[in-house]
């Protein structure tokens, strides 16, 4: 909405998605769990930025600005990639962005609204900051010593520490519902090129009854309470210590997850945000 507002037209509204779950059976317990993480590792064919020559001047500037994204989630590095020091386009590192998409079969059309700069810090960029992520913070958990699990459909044979969390693909409709209700704990990494909505993601496991631990994102922190419907973490370490803290309280875990559930129910029904569409 940002960009098309940037582009002169200021009729622009945006709706969070709506959602319609329910719990699912409270006494199978064959996905109970600790923690569960449950979406992409985009090991396979979508990271595109490990296809970039490593003599390539985008990708040597890129890994500085991939490390200090990592878990930043209130400054926007990528935003700077291609200004110069005094603010300007980098018109060399432009053209050289221009021949990768033009390589890859990613260069957007007369028809599209994005420009280069925009297609490459999505796709490239922050795919990889995603990446990188994921791999990190599962890696850290896997760490921990508890029944944690990762539902993926991406190959994990370059992320051996994951291989004894893993249980491959998890179908949508019917198996889903229940590893969101039956995780004690369910991880929400946000990919980065979602600037400041909330995923879909996050709704489906707060509409399940589930318990979220969540990245922090505008939305999220508007739209719910920390701490009462939601829990959010803002780096790394407080990703942990939160995992940490939740597994040894049951009851105020439980009283989130519930609240969240409701809270869901309360604001994103598809009913009442159809009626909100249709206003």
């Amino acid at each position: 909405m940002k960009q098309l507002n940037t582009l002169g037209i200021d009729t622009v509204f945006h709706l969070p998605l709506g959602v319609d779950w329910n719990k699912g059976p409270e006494e199978d317990g064959i996905y109970s769990c600790d923690i569960s993480f449950v979406g992409s590792l985009y090991t396979g064919e979508y990271n595109y930025f490990d296809e970039i020559s490593d003599d390539s001047p985008v990708k040597k500037r890129a890994t500085e600005f991939i490390e200090k994204q990592c878990f930043e989630y209130v400054n926007d590095y990528m935003c700077s990639f291609f200004r110069d020091e005094r603010g300007g386009l980098n018109i060399d590192l432009i053209d050289a962005a221009r021949d990768i998409l033009t390589d890859q079969m990613l260069l957007p059309g007369d028809e599209y609204i994005e420009d280069i700069e925009y297609i490459f810090v999505s796709h490239f960029l922050e795919k990889k900051v995603t990446v990188e992520e994921r791999k990190c913070l599962l890696g850290e958990i896997a760490g921990l010593g508890c029944d944690f699990r990762l539902y993926t459909a991406s190959d994990i044979s370059k992320v051996p520490e994951l291989k004894r969390a893993y249980r491959g693909y998890v179908e949508y409709d019917k198996i889903m519902p229940l590893v969101f209700k039956q995780s004690r704990i369910n991880l929400n990494m946000t990919l980065r090129s979602i600037h400041s909505g909330i995923p879909l993601r996050a709704l489906d496991i707060m509409g399940c009854g589930g318990f979220l631990l969540s990245n922090y994102q505008e939305e999220l922190d508007e739209y719910f309470v920390e701490d009462k419907e939601i829990v959010i973490y803002r780096s790394l370490d407080d990703c942990i210590d939160k995992v940490r803290y939740y597994l040894s309280h049951e009851d105020e875990r439980k009283q989130i997850a519930e609240a969240g559930c409701k809270a869901v129910k309360d604001r994103f029904d598809y009913g009442k945000q159809l009626e909100k569409l249709l206003q």
